[in-house]
């Protein structure tokens, strides 16, 4: 049988390795750097997935427009179709989703999938389910992080990893995550390695400037703690440091506009009144729904009434462009969860989108690979304006200054200061928020803080 590796071991590489081996597509090695580490484990809010046929079109609607209309719809309706597929995927092994669902930001219905037990731990219920199956069929781990992806007569060929070491394969998949935790304020620690390493190998990355910042991280002692969006459905409000509840005044929709919204607007308290908390006494059974994030408050003395917040980045959009089956550039080489650039989310990810998009990618990447098995590859379309970079390997801290100058509220001589001093991944990611000289979705410039009503993309592919 033949061999692929799948980098990276959080919902979507778990869940693409478990359907690889359930469908006996091929043998499967999983390379992870910590089974119980990466942002999956920790992952807050649930599952969106239309409630019933109705609510189909209705969820297509909705991540159309919190994606600001730069989705691809072909793909929004596949994967929101495929929505109550995966939840019976899942809970054939073994996760329990809650009998209500919950009112998320961007949504116009009540329909994001919770865990039954845990309320808010909805990563840890999807992992340990996975982890469980993943177990039943014997797939290999090997611990280590992703170097170089190997590519022979056009087709990937295996990976180097950081040792050293050299796994050998038929295919390769990279679901490494984003890049968000390129940023001081991030709720995860991926730096976008995978990709760049993939666009080492060949692939085009896209949409690079589009990073996602969550508009409420509590900070606390020094300690970043992800406050979920659906504390904000349960009817948690915002306040500025001179007592004023002001999210009524940024959008008619308040706390449950689209994050960038609300990302914006938090940041703009914050530099006007100097704080901003979130006051969730109003949330019925608070510490029952949210028992993580109540935990946390406890360790730290903290009320629910008042949570000192902050914006911090928490998903890269941008990443390998690749099409719904997770397919990319390269031949054998595929690209699955946050590492990939599909255009479901568009300018803008609807939240509870994420673990819906790794899910379904999860099964149609399994179906692409036996139809590559049987000499079948077809490239993603990737219209756009294309730029050629010198990809060299690069190190350091760029966090405070990606941070400063490539954050949530961007301008032109700024972002030129990044280009001129970051290299890579970042000085990519600086360049394209640099050349997309207007604002949409999560990308906003203060220089030019209108859209220009044009839908592109920016594309980068290294020389």
């Amino acid at each position: 049988m033949r061999e692929v590796v799948v980098a990276g071991s959080g919902v979507a590489g778990l869940a693409l390795a478990v359907a690889v081996a359930e469908r006996r597509v091929g043998d499967v090695v999983l390379v992870t750097r910590d089974p119980r580490g990466g942002s999956s484990w920790k992952a807050q809010g649930g599952i969106a997935a239309p409630l019933d046929d109705e609510d189909v079109e209705a969820h297509v609607r909705d991540t159309i427009a919190a994606g600001r209309g730069l989705n691809d719809e072909e793909v929004v309706r596949l994967y929101v179709g495929m929505g109550r597929r995966v939840i019976s995927w899942l809970t054939e092994m073994g996760f329990k989703p809650s009998a209500t669902r919950a009112l998320e930001g961007g949504h116009s219905r009540a329909r994001v999938v919770k865990a039954e037990e845990g309320g808010d731990k909805i990563g840890e219920a999807v992992m340990r389910a996975l982890s469980h199956r993943a177990e039943e069929l014997g797939i290999q781990i090997v611990r280590g992080s992703l170097g170089e992806v190997l590519v022979k007569d056009g087709r990937a060929a295996g990976v180097v990893l950081s040792t050293g070491e050299t796994l050998r394969a038929d295919a390769v998949a990279i679901a490494t995550g984003g890049y968000a935790g390129l940023y001081k304020y991030s709720t995860t620690d991926a730096d976008g390695s995978g990709i760049y390493a993939a666009m080492r190998a060949g692939a085009l990355a896209r949409d690079l400037e589009f990073v996602q910042f969550h508009p409420t991280a509590a900070l606390v002692d020094g300690e970043i703690f992800l406050i979920s969006e659906a504390v904000r459905g349960e009817g948690a409000l915002l306040y500025n440091g001179d007592g004023e509840r002001f999210m009524p005044k940024y959008d008619p929709a308040a706390e449950l506009a689209p994050r960038d919204v609300v990302s914006r607007a938090v940041y703009a308290e914050l530099e006007r009144t100097g704080r901003v908390t979130l006051d969730a006494s109003a949330v019925e059974g608070f510490e029952r729904k949210f028992p993580a994030i109540a935990e946390f408050l406890k360790r730290h003395g903290v009320s629910p009434s008042s949570i000192p917040v902050v914006p911090a980045a928490h998903y890269a959009i941008g990443g390998i462009v690749a099409d719904p089956y997770g397919r990319t550039h390269v031949r054998g080489l595929f690209a699955v969860g946050e590492a990939s650039s599909t255009l479901f989310h568009g300018a803008n990810r609807l939240a509870s989108n994420s673990l819906l998009e790794a899910l379904a990618q999860a099964l149609l990447a399994a179906e692409a690979l036996r139809a590559y098995w049987g000499g079948s590859w077809e490239a993603p379309r990737a219209g756009g304006l294309l730029y050629p970079e010198k990809c060299p390997y690069y190190e350091g801290d760029v966090r405070e200054t990606m941070w400063r100058l490539v954050g949530i509220v961007r301008e032109g001589s700024g972002l030129r200061r990044a280009v001129e001093s970051l290299e890579g991944l970042p000085k990519l990611i600086a360049e394209a928020a640099w050349l997309r000289s207007e604002s949409i979705g999560v990308h906003y410039r203060a220089d030019y803080p209108a859209w220009s009503g044009v839908k592109y993309h920016i594309l980068f592919r290294c020389l």
